[in-house]
């Protein structure tokens, strides 16, 4: 199977969820990391009715503007905890600010309903934390 669209790395990914079994009113979910994760890949697993989420790295040109401009321009001005999301091609983006911004894509999702965005309570970081700084900012002592 030799398609110019993908790297090796990526087509390997493609050929083994091909070789996922075809079972009636199942649906599998592949998780990548960002070294995997591209437009094209997910728009060929869309087409195959198999799902994926994976954290990216901004791709030229097929990326929404949005997200070019924030990655270059924005993405350590913005506050902790800032979401951004746009589907295009049937493909939601989601840009998360942490340290910097984490650009997300994912072809499992329901962005239409009140019930899709899910509010979590989490224990605070220890003063000790890497992370800590950026943290009491949001939540406090």
């Amino acid at each position: 199977m030799k398609n110019i669209e993908f790297t090796p790395t990526r087509l390997i990914i493609l050929q083994m969820a091909l070789f996922l079994p075809k079972i009636k009113q199942s649906y599998f979910v592949l998780f990548l990391d960002n070294y995997f994760t591209s437009i094209s890949l997910f728009l060929k697993l869309r087409a195959e009715n198999i799902g994926a989420v994976g954290i990216i790295r901004s791709q030229g040109t097929k990326f929404p503007a949005l997200f070019i401009t924030l990655r270059q321009k924005w993405s350590t001005k913005l506050d902790w905890g800032i979401i951004c999301a746009a589907i295009v091609n049937d493909i939601l983006y989601i840009g998360w600010q942490d340290n910097n911004l984490v650009l997300t894509l994912l072809i499992v999702h329901t962005v239409h309903e009140a019930s899709s965005y899910i509010t979590r309570f989490r224990k605070r970081l220890l003063i000790i934390s890497i992370n800590a700084v950026t943290s009491r900012k949001i939540f406090g002592d």
